[in-house]
Formats: C-alpha cells, structure tokens, sequence
C-alpha cells in the first residue's frame, strides 16, 4: 500500500532536536508526504515529501552556528530574520528553494562585528535525499548596508554590496555536515575588506588607506568542511590596482592557521595566522603567500 499524509501548520514555532527554546516562530507551513509502497521488508521505499512555508521568522541567527565547526572564526551574534521555503523532495532528487533575508550581527574571529543585510537564497538543484545528499548550484548570498565594528577602523557605507553566487555546492546534511563549494564573489568596493585589514593590532602599512577606494572586485574561491574542519585552498580577488587572497584551515585541532595577502598597485603585505595568533608582515609578503599550503580533504 501507498501512505499519504497532509499536515497544515499556522502561528507554528519550530526548534533544533536538542535545544529547549524556539528558533523560529510564526511559521505558516503545508506538508505533504507520499510513501509508495510500503512493505515490511523495503528499508527504503520510495517517497515524495512536499515542504511549503510561506512565511517565518528566525528569532536568533545564532540558531545557526551550529551548522558551523566550533572554532571557526565566522559566527552570528545576533540578529533576526524571515525564511520562507518550497521544497519537493523525492529519493533520488530534489528540488526547491530556501530564502532568508536577515538583519544581521557576525563577529571575525572574536574581536571584529560586521553588520549588514543578509540575504541568502539557496537554490535546491538536485541531490539523493535518501542519503542527505544534495546540490545548491546556483544559490547566492548577498550583503548591503555594511558596518565593520572592530578596534581601530570602522566603515559604513550603505552603497556597499557583495554576491557570493554558488557556481557548484554538495552538501551531505549528515552530524557532521560536510560540504563542497566553488563559488564566485562580486564587491562593489575594496573598503570592508581593507578595513578588516586595517583592524589588526599594531603597526599597520600606510598603502592600506589608499587601497580603501578601490571599486569593483571580482574573485573566485573553493572550500570544502568535513569533520568540522572548514578548508579554503584559496579565495582569490582583483581590481585593477587591488589583489587579495586568503588561504585558511579554520576549526581544526591545531587551531585556525592561514595567510591573507593583500596588494595594492606595487605594496603588498600578508598576515600570517598560526594557532589563531596573527602577524602583519611586508617583507617578501606575495612569496610567503604563495608558498602557504592549505592540507587536502581527509575524503582525498
């Protein structure tokens, strides 16, 4: 026999197994579930799961950090947010959408706050549902109305805006997530950027002021996270007088390592980042940059 069941939810409030208070609420959803022939015997029979949820709000982005690795130096602070989702899983494939649109408090490894808007649309483009497997090619994740909070630099600008758009994402939603995901990344402005550069304790380069005014970046990054290891092989960005890169190992047991490199016209410098300890360093800055290695997946 076939199993088909419909449920309709209305000023509904969500939660994550585990946790003893609501993340979501004002939830206004239609499930629908389809089981074809079930038997005793079948482990996984074949199913078709429709998910609608015209509207939500997330009361706390914090609700997200645990989707990230415990040390990793991006987490949400604060902030609320309206989700809405339609999703159509079916065992082999899977199709949808899940949007986000967020105002938003991250703190930068501790000691630096970006504000902004955050707008996620995560485009569900195919996948295993019956082994937690999907792809988001395609999705994009957007800021405006930047504020970068941190001890010496600040910057506010509501003209800035960033689209990281997802060229090829894989995620297995098993404990814990593991992804992989190559992505395109398009700023209107070198400033946020800069200015996170500039926040670091101590001597500081003068040509980091310069670099603040330099307008339309584009870039490419890879990045994979498996066993609450977050890897960045490199993230690459340019102008025509600006070159930026990170290479990073965020999470790990050893501590969040990496070197970010940053050159502006002839001046360049590198902050190296061993065991969460950062150094800023001109001297030889691009070598030292290129000669960093990020470890391959432990899935290679």
């Amino acid at each position: 026999p076939d199993w088909k069941m419909n449920l309709d939810l209305a000023d509904a409030a969500m939660r994550r197994l585990g946790e003893t208070e609501d993340s979501i609420e004002d939830v206004t959803m239609h499930f629908e579930a389809l089981v074809k022939d079930v038997t005793f015997k079948k482990e996984k029979p074949d199913f078709a799961l429709s998910f609608r949820m015209p509207s939500a709000r997330v009361t706390d982005m914090q609700t997200f950090n645990a989707y990230l690795p415990p040390d990793a130096t991006i987490r949400f602070k604060g902030g609320e947010a309206d989700l809405s989702a339609d999703i159509l899983l079916q065992s082999n494939d899977a199709d949808g959408f899940v949007k986000l649109d967020s105002e938003a408090l991250i703190s930068l490894d501790g000691d630096q706050d970006l504000q902004a808007d955050l707008g996620v649309d995560i485009q569900i483009s195919g996948g295993k549902p019956a082994n937690m497997e999907f792809e988001f090619d395609g999705s994009k994740i957007v800021l405006d109305d930047v504020v970068v909070i941190g001890s010496e630099e600040d910057y506010e600008n509501a003209e800035w805006s960033a689209v990281l758009e997802l060229t090829q994402a894989d995620a297995v939603f098993l404990n814990p997530l593991s992804m992989q995901l190559e992505a395109r990344l398009t700023a209107s402005d070198s400033r946020p950027i800069v200015a996170l550069f500039r926040n670091q304790d101590g001597w500081r380069p003068e040509f980091l002021a310069q670099a603040l005014i330099v307008a339309e970046i584009t870039g490419d990054a890879s990045m994979t996270m498996e066993n609450n290891l977050i890897l960045i092989p490199e993230a690459w960005l340019a102008s025509d007088n600006i070159q930026a890169g990170m290479k990073a190992e965020i999470g790990g047991e050893e501590g969040n390592n990496g070197r970010i490199y940053l050159q502006y016209k002839k001046l360049d410098a590198v902050l190296n980042i061993l065991n969460g300890d950062r150094n800023l360093d001109i001297i030889r800055a691009r070598e030292k940059y290129d000669e960093y290695e990020v470890r391959p997946p432990a899935s290679q």
